[in-house]
């Protein structure tokens, strides 16, 4: 039987969750490994928001690093947004491709070269292309 790392582990567990409300995996991972719990902030969309769960008495919020190789990140949070985020099935090169579709909307549309927390949390890239992209 092939061991998995702990990112494909943690990957492979927030699918699970997402899909079937069972959080038992994904709380047993984070449990045992507690060094994936941070508080990270990074530059977005390099680091952007995937949900956020509620995992018992804990809430997180799942962002993933594009520039470490799609690491997946839990940070703690107070209270969980409903509101999607990236899709976690966005990954590899299309992941590529709406990063750079941020930025460039980002630096066109903010004259002051800040970025919303309206941004950081949803994202801003084309609503149509993710639709796309879902259906391939």
């Amino acid at each position: 039987m092939k061991i998995m790392n702990l990112q494909s582990e943690l990957r492979f567990a927030l699918s699970d969750f997402l899909v079937s409300g069972n959080a038992a995996m994904l709380q047993f991972i984070i449990e045992k490994n507690p060094e994936i719990v941070v508080s990270y902030k990074g530059e977005y969309p390099d680091v952007h928001r995937i949900t956020d769960v509620s995992l018992g008495d804990k809430c997180y919020r799942v962002c993933r690093q594009i520039s470490a190789g799609e690491k997946l990140i839990f940070a703690p949070i107070n209270e969980v947004m409903v509101e999607p985020g990236v899709p976690l099935w966005l990954s590899g090169e299309k992941l590529n491709v709406w990063a750079e579709l941020e930025e460039k909307i980002l630096l066109t549309s903010q004259p002051n070269g800040k970025i919303s927390d309206k941004f950081e949390q949803w994202g801003i890239a084309s609503t149509d292309m993710l639709i796309a992209w879902s259906k391939e």
